[in-house]
């Protein structure tokens, strides 16, 4: 992709399309389908061209351009730039229009290209560098966006019309301001002169006993008619140290462009090695080179290379002088005596012999013409029963068979792509399981299989089709997207470095296997999501490649880079060492990061840092962390008690990924440890609060969020989770496929189990905390919406949690400035019982939530005065009572990321001011439900009555001075084990 240094005047004239059309942020006119409701925008003018846009309470505001009425055609401009700077803190700022795909032509390859039915939607998101306090410049390149290739357009995405966004961002410290204010100056359309760029894949490496020197191509080429003076400036940030320019040298270089010319110009950089070897391995430095036009009356600071319109840095690295290269002797001297330390070891070594045995049998290859689909279509038709997932063998491109209806699917162009998606995945998890199992017996059948897959990829690699070249996301050969490529990376540069001392790999066939390995990683480097778990697999496959083929410059841009491994862990998750997506992608971004650090350290290279353990330690604290990855290396670096239970954990379960770990870094001996209670923990910068009560074998935990949703499908806070030993038991609309039919409904507050009004979705705004009782026999939290800021405007809400005994217990309390519809969502998993007779509701029905879209259906419903009892398929049971009568009401809806059908009950109160409910669920227990009271529920105290067959348990939360605390005492009567609503009406 090419950058611009840009006319300063505003139009030509000879009449010609405007060179720049400045953009006046106050032309925004309101559209009633884009602009959220309740939520004016904030926006005012400093002076000419300066604007401060103000989030006074972090919620999201949007501006609509009609670009039309003011006679802006986007096809005429190549850029929209504008300088931005932050305060309070972070924002991102989104860019959505429709009409220009067709003007997408940059970043050509040399292969057919597939668009896709996108409906020409592109989408630009602030993915750069924003320090707070400082000014930045960011460009949103016209021919060439994040996502587009991905979106359909919608009646939001009308042709003529511009969006632009600004969302609260938030690092998950305490004591973050809700407020959002940012400053954008200079908001412009431009056309382009002259184009900046360099390719990744280019640069020349020489490094002997002399010296150490990096040659990167930057391109120059002058678009216009008239000749063109400039000015570059190799180091234009001054960030080199210890290695220098030599060539074109270390000041400006002047130059004039003749018209249309293009220039390559050679940037050298070097160092002598006798100071390279004194420095860390992989130490590195940036450097970035700016062009100036020489007379252009409104320069500003320069043009820089772009990668995905981001800054692209030059990176001068020092190389890992000694490499590591197992043998198959080597490999097998250094297992014997571990084996015989740790069972684990020895059952892992013949399960990696078989694993390979079974890829020997089979013969892969590139399909034609067939671009690469997301393995979510992988579904049948009928029953979406997954198909084979993750096969051993090569699936059939053609043909696609489900057991569960014994049907065959053919002639479905998502499922054949779907087929070539996994093909792949096999591919790669072919090629490190036989590289690793040749390392492990010797057997060089099983490196000459992994090299034929390699090759196979390599012979074709420039002949495999992809998405499409104008989205950063979408130019992977290897996947149908970034991600999926970044999954398979990895796979296949381990497996080819266990292959390095292969006796049959030759010269030929290593430098075209390196070139297939580079080109991808190029191309993932594109594509930038911030601190996220694409962000941290994109950065291990970046990495990966790099060490493995000591391509120096991917390597320090994955670790050291904006967004690269190490500014990931500081601020891609939250003081407590938490991902900005807990109940999803913490644990995806973290497994990535940790399989990193482990190559790394395989390697010689410790990025064990202090940032990283911040995460294993939040991990701990979250719970679940050797689901995610394995504590093997790490307790080996750290050496932390606190991740026994977990290394414990991880032995017993033997799987192959912690197994391998242990054989190749981990300590075979760790002290044993005792079974003590688990602790409830509350993490205050994310706003996350672990009910937990049990033993570490068994216990029970409620997960409840007031800051931070735990995963973007899940906008809502206050939102509850029921698990039993981290399974969890309640159900949900949660993560669907992104193309299914319904699947914005997973983001609606009522697919999910939390208060709704009006059948309206929860503002995107945060709670507080109230109170935090983390006793280890009866925990108890309590949150509150801001008083200032509400979830719904003009309601205020308190959601109480605790575990009382084997119950779970949710109480919740609604006011409102004026008579509402409040319903209370409850999702079990698939059918629910409702123990009241149901009819079917009036078409009128108000009130439910995307009825529009028929998220839920074939609402059924009944008066039931203050009580109901509900059974869920599952075996979870719930009893649901108040202070005031209510109805309850059951429909049917869908869950899961492949819609399964699934029961919604919810309860009602409509056209109140006030409402409280109290319940209690239970699953894998034989007692009865506890008798529920609601005693007290004024402005200033609530007391709730909990009474099980052994104790009543009274919580009784403080209002005015936040607190809650908890009593009880022995039944003097016994509870029945069944219970109609007629016997609970006390």
């Amino acid at each position: 992709m090419f950058l611009m240094l840009w006319v300063g005047f505003v139009a030509v004239a000879t009449g010609q399309a405007a060179e720049v059309y400045q953009l006046n942020l106050t032309d925004h006119v309101p559209d009633p389908t884009l602009q959220k409701p309740g939520v004016p925008v904030d926006i005012e003018v400093l002076e000419p061209d300066v604007y401060v846009w103000t989030l006074p309470d972090g919620i999201t505001q949007t501006l609509t351009f009609d670009l039309s009425k003011l006679g802006v055609d986007l096809k005429d401009f190549d850029e929209f730039r504008f300088d931005m700077k932050p305060v309070d803190g972070p924002v991102l700022l989104h860019a959505t229009t429709v009409g220009i795909a067709e003007k997408k032509a940059g970043h050509e390859k040399k292969t057919v290209m597939h668009e896709g039915e996108s409906g020409g939607v592109s989408s630009w998101y602030s993915k750069f560098k924003q320090p707070i306090g400082q000014w930045t410049e960011g460009r949103f390149d016209l021919r060439i966006d994040d996502d587009g290739s991905f979106l359909t357009a919608s009646e939001s995405h009308r042709e003529g019309l511009l969006t632009l966004e600004l969302y609260s961002q938030t690092f998950g410290k305490q004591g973050e301001k809700k407020i959002r204010r940012v400053f954008i100056k200079n908001p412009r359309f431009v056309k382009r002169i002259i184009n900046v760029d360099f390719d990744l894949t280019k640069v020349e490496q020489h490094i002997d006993s002399d010296r150490v020197t990096y040659t990167y191509p930057l391109e120059l080429k002058n678009n216009t008619q008239q000749s063109q003076s400039i000015t570059l400036d190799p180091d234009s940030q001054k960030t080199l140290h210890f290695f220098h320019v030599t060539n074109p040298g270390p000041d400006a270089l002047s130059m004039v462009l003749e018209p249309h010319e293009t220039r390559v110009v050679p940037i050298r950089v070097s160092m002598a090695s006798n100071k390279a070897v004194a420095l860390p391995a992989l130490y590195s430095e940036r450097f970035l080179p700016r062009v100036h036009l020489d007379q252009n009356p409104r320069q500003e600071t320069g043009v820089y290379p772009l990668l995905g319109y981001r800054p692209n840095d030059m990176w001068a690295v020092v190389p890992m002088f000694t490499r590591i290269s197992w043998t198959p002797k080597s490999m097998q001297a250094f297992l014997k005596p571990r084996t015989l330390g740790q069972p684990v070891i020895a059952k892992w070594m013949p399960w990696v012999i078989r694993s390979a045995e079974e890829r020997l049998k089979y013969d892969w290859e590139i399909p034609q013409n067939i671009v690469p689909g997301h393995i979510a279509n992988y579904r049948c038709l009928d029953c979406r029963q997954k198909l084979r997932q993750w096969p051993y063998k090569p699936l059939d491109i053609r043909n696609h068979y489900c057991a569960v209806c014994d049907k065959t699917f053919s002639g479905v162009e998502r499922m054949d792509q779907a087929a070539v998606q996994l093909n792949y995945f096999s591919m790669g998890k072919a090629v490190r399981t036989l590289g690793l199992a040749w390392l492990l017996s010797g057997n060089d059948a099983y490196a000459k299989k992994a090299m034929e897959i390699l090759l196979v990829f390599a012979d074709n690699y420039d002949r495999m089709p992809y998405k499409s070249a104008r989205s950063t996301s979408a130019s992977t050969r290897l996947g149908c997207n970034t991600l999926l490529s970044s999954y398979i990376l990895p796979d296949l540069a381990e497996g080819y470095q266990f292959l390095s001392s292969y006796a049959g790999l030759s010269k030929a066939s290593d430098q075209k296997v390196k070139q297939m390995l580079i080109a991808e990683a190029a191309e993932v480097a594109r594509h930038c999501v911030l601190y996220s778990n694409m962000s941290s697999e994109a950065m291990r496959a970046r990495g990966t490649v790099g060490i493995v083929t000591g391509y120096w410059p991917l390597v320090g841009k994955a670790i050291h880079g904006d967004f690269g491994h190490h500014e990931l862990l500081d601020k891609g998750f939250s003081e407590e060492g938490i991902g900005h997506e807990a109940g999803a992608y913490h644990l995806a971004a973290f497994r990535a990061a940790n399989e990193f650090a482990y190559f790394a350290y395989r390697n010689g290279v410790n990025l064990y840092t202090e940032n990283l353990k911040r995460v294993f330690d939040g991990s701990v604290i979250a719970g679940g962390a050797y689901a995610a990855t394995s504590y093997e290396t790490a307790y080996s670096v750290y050496r932390d008690s606190l991740y026994l239970p977990l290394l414990t954990e991880e032995r017993k379960k033997q799987a192959a990924n912690s197994a391998e770990h242990l054989a190749l870094t981990g300590i075979l001996g760790i002290p044993e440890v005792s079974t003590e209670n688990v602790a409830s923990a509350i993490m205050k910068g994310t706003g996350y609060i672990y009910l937990r009560k049990g033993t570490p074998n068994d216990y029970r935990e409620i997960k409840l969020n007031y800051i931070k949703y735990f995963d973007r499908t899940e906008k809502d806070r206050f939102s509850t989770f029921f698990y039993e030993n981290q399974k969890r038991i309640d159900g949900g609309v949660n993560r669907m496929s992104y193309g299914d039919r319904n699947v914005h409904f997973m983001y609606a507050t009522a697919a999910h189990n939390a208060i709704v009004i009006n059948g309206q979705d929860q503002r995107e705004t945060t709670g507080e905390l109230l109170a935090f009782h983390p006793d280890v026999e009866l925990p108890v939290a309590v949150i509150q919406t801001d008083p200032h800021v509400p979830l719904y405007e003009g309601v205020q809400q308190i959601r109480a949690t605790a575990l009382v005994e084997d119950f779970y217990i949710v109480f919740d309390k609604i006011t409102s400035e004026k008579p509402v519809t409040i319903d209370r969502f409850q999702y079990g998993l698939k059918k629910a019982t409702v123990q009241n007779t149901l009819m079917p509701v009036a078409d009128d029905f108000p009130y439910v939530a995307q009825k529009e879209h028929d998220a839920i259906t074939n609402i059924t419903g009944a008066p039931s005065e203050k009580l109901v009892l509900i059974d869920f398929e599952n075996g979870m049971k719930m009893k649901l009572v108040s202070d005031k009568s209510f109805d309850i009401y059951k429909g049917e809806t869908y869950g899961g990321q492949w819609q399964g059908d699934m029961d919604v009950t919810f309860a009602r109160m409509a056209d109140s001011t006030q409402g409280a409910f109290l319940a209690a669920f239970s699953h894998g227990t034989d007692k009865p439900l506890p008798q529920l009271q609601i005693i007290s529920n004024s402005p200033h105290e609530i007391l709730l009555s909990i009474a099980t067959r052994e104790k009543t348990y009274r919580i009784n939360i403080n209002l005015p001075e936040e607190t809650v605390s908890v009593t009880h005492v022995g039944n003097e009567r016994k509870i029945p084990n069944t219970e109609t609503s007629e016997q609970a009406k006390d």
